[in-house]
C-alpha cells in the first residue's frame, strides 16, 4: 500500500508585495495526529489499512507508525471482522467480505481514543479492458484502458510488480558449519523473486471523457536497464473505485507530493475526513477510507520482448570471483559473508582441488535480495 508522508503546519504564512525568503516562527508540538489511509475490499481481495501518527514539522520524519493499534471492519447489517496486523502500521484483513451492506472502520489505540469512520456505501470498479506495455530507448511503460459508468466515475489506481532475478555467480557448496567442511548445496539459491508496490497515485476522473473511457492511463515505467525485465516480469494493476470526496483528499495529497514544501499548496490538515474520534469529535484525523469491489488484471512480460536489454544492478558492480585455497576455507567460508561457488580445477596430476572458487553472499545468494518462493499467481 502506498505510503505518504504528512506535515501539518501551525502558522499562517502572509506574503505582502515582493515575495521575499521568510522563515516563520513555528510552534513545536507534537498533536500525534491519526492518519488513515485504506481501502475496505468487498468480495476477493484483501482489506488494507495502513496508521500513523504526524510529528513535528522538525523531525526527520513526518509521521511514525501505528503498529499497536486494534483495528475492525463491521457490517451495518451483520458481521465485525478484526483486521489482523503485519507490522509497520499495516493491517490486513484476508477473505470475501458480503456484498449488500454498508461498512464502517473502528481504530482504537487505546481505552479513551476509539475512532470510527462514516458508514460507507460501496461502490464496484467496472472491468479492466487491458493492460498493455510500449517499449522505447528509456525503457518500458505500463498503460491501462478502462471505463467508468453512471455509479462509479472516480477511481484510485495502483500496481504490485514482480519479477524474478538472478545472481551474477552460482553457488553449488556451502559451509557445513558443524563438521567445518565445504559441502554441496541441497537448494539452489541463484533465483529468486521481488516484489514492490508502484509509489505512483493514479487518479481518474471518467466524467471527463468521452463516453467515460479511459484510454493509455500511464500506469508506471520501468527504467532502461532494469532488474525488473533480465529475466521476466509481472505487474498486477488494480483500479478501486471512491467517491468524489476521497477523490478531492488525494488529488490534494498527490498535488503535495509532486510539490514538496510549496507556500501555496494546500495542506492535507484542511481537507476533509471521513474519520474521527469518538471521544473527542474535535480532534482532526487525517486520512479517508475507501470501501467497494475493485478490479484486477495481471500481465507478464518475457525479456525477450523488450530486447535488447542489458541488465545494470548497482549492487553487483562489487561482485568478483575469489579464490581461497584449502588452508583458509574456515576463515573465509565459516563467517558466511563469503559463499563457496565450485572447486578450482586441478591443472597437473590427479589429487584434491586446489582450492575453491568464492563470492561475497550477495553475488551468489539471491536471498540477499528477494525470496526464493515462487509467488501462487507465477506463471514459468
Amino acid at each position: 500500500m502506498r505510503k505518504f508522508h504528512y506535515i501539518l503546519i501551525l502558522t499562517l504564512i502572509s506574503l505582502i508585495g515582493c515575495r521575499e525568503l521568510y522563515e516563520p516562527e513555528i510552534l513545536e508540538i507534537d498533536f500525534g495526529y491519526l492518519v488513515v489511509e485504506g481501502f475496505i475490499e468487498i468480495g476477493p481481495g484483501d482489506t488494507e489499512i495502513r496508521l500513523s501518527q504526524t510529528t513535528t514539522i522538525y523531525d526527520s520524519i513526518s509521521s511514525v507508525p501505528v503498529s499497536n493499534a486494534e483495528v475492525f471492519v463491521e457490517g451495518q447489517q451483520q458481521g465485525n471482522w478484526r483486521v489482523m496486523p503485519l507490522g509497520n502500521g499495516n493491517y490486513s484483513l484476508a477473505g470475501a467480505l458480503p456484498e449488500g451492506q454498508n461498512y464502517r472502520l473502528i481504530v482504537y489505540l487505546d481505552d479513551t481514543r476509539k475512532y470510527e469512520s462514516e458508514w460507507i456505501e460501496p461502490l464496484y470498479a467496472p472491468e479492466i479492458d487491458q493492460i498493455f506495455f510500449e517499449r522505447s530507448d528509456d525503457g518500458v511503460t505500463i498503460y491501462a484502458d478502462g471505463k467508468g459508468d453512471v455509479n462509479s466515475q472516480y477511481f484510485l489506481w495502483t500496481a504490485n510488480e514482480t519479477w524474478r532475478f538472478q545472481t551474477p555467480f552460482i553457488s553449488g557448496f556451502e559451509w557445513d558449519s558443524f563438521n567445518n567442511r565445504i559441502v554441496p548445496r541441497g537448494t539452489s539459491v541463484n533465483f529468486c523473486y521481488s516484489s514492490q508496490v508502484s509509489q505512483n497515485l493514479i487518479l481518474t476522473d471518467a466524467a471527463k471523457t468521452q463516453n467515460r473511457e479511459i484510454k493509455n492511463l500511464e500506469i508506471l515505467r520501468i527504467p532502461i536497464n532494469s532488474e525488473k525485465l533480465g529475466w521476466k516480469y509481472s505487474v498486477e494493476v488494480r483500479q478501486r473505485p471512491i467517491d468524489a470526496r476521497a477523490h478531492q483528499f488525494w488529488d490534494i495529497i498527490k498535488r503535495n507530493s509532486e510539490d514538496i514544501g510549496g507556500l501555496f499548496s494546500p495542506m492535507p490538515s484542511i481537507v476533509e475526513s471521513n474519520l474521527y474520534n469518538v471521544n473527542n469529535p474535535s480532534e482532526p484525523v487525517i486520512g479517508f477510507v475507501g470501501v467497494g469491489k475493485s478490479e484486477r488484471k495481471r500481465i507478464f512480460i518475457e525479456t525477450a520482448e523488450v530486447r535488447p536489454w542489458v541488465v545494470s544492478v548497482p549492487e553487483y558492480e562489487i561482485c568478483e570471483i575469489l579464490e581461497v585455497e584449502p588452508s583458509r576455507y574456515q576463515e573465509i567460508f565459516s563467517g558466511g559473508r563469503v559463499l563457496p561457488l565450485q572447486e578450482i580445477p586441478l591443472t597437473g596430476p590427479p589429487g584434491p582441488p586446489p582450492g575453491f572458487y568464492g563470492a561475497r553472499r550477495v553475488c551468489a545468494d539471491c536471498r540477499e535480495r528477494g525470496t526464493l518462493n515462487k509467488p501462487a499467481f507465477w506463471v514459468d
